[in-house]
């Protein structure tokens, strides 16, 4: 989740994948804007499941391949609505994939934080913010997201115990 989005708040309502909206708390923070909300369980959610994002290896080539994709975003009555969009700006050692929407008319919207990129079917990236002056949208990249926050979840694994051998 975009960091900001929760920003001033430990617990936040969270729309999960099956239209319910959970109690969530923030539970690590990242100086990319990024940060990882964990449900708070309780009845309500045993039709949330967790999802599992796999790093993207191959997005420099999508983003060689493809010169538009469809943010993904998710509206408050748990619907979807899909922009088209141009990638306009990226480059291998970039963070970051510039967006702009393929219908002057369509604007982006900073309510529009933590909507998915999509190409040809991939979660590309999550939208960040955006610049109403000249209606683009920054998105983190997946494959850089993913190696961010992977940080986090390898610290909080525990180490397996070696086993002493004796002779």
């Amino acid at each position: 989740t975009p960091g900001h989005v929760v920003s001033g708040s430990s617990i936040s309502k969270s729309l999960c994948i099956a239209n319910k909206y959970v109690n969530a708390h923030r539970e690590a923070n990242f100086e990319q804007d990024i940060s990882i909300l964990k449900i708070i369980v309780d009845s309500q959610i045993s039709e949330c499941k967790p999802s599992k994002l796999e790093r993207i290896e191959d997005l420099n080539t999508i983003l060689e391949d493809n010169t538009e994709g469809v943010l993904s975003l998710r509206l408050q009555n748990g619907g979807y609505d899909r922009i088209p969009v141009i990638i306009t700006k990226w480059g291998p050692l970039y963070h970051y994939i510039e967006i702009s929407p393929k219908k002057s008319d369509r604007l982006l919207s900073e309510g529009m934080s933590g909507s998915t990129l999509r190409i040809n079917d991939d979660i590309c990236g999550m939208l960040l913010s955006v610049n109403r002056t000249d209606n683009r949208g920054h998105v983190i990249r997946q494959d850089f997201l993913h190696d961010v926050v992977s940080s986090y979840f390898k610290a909080q694994k525990p180490r397996p115990r070696k086993k002493k051998f004796r002779s």
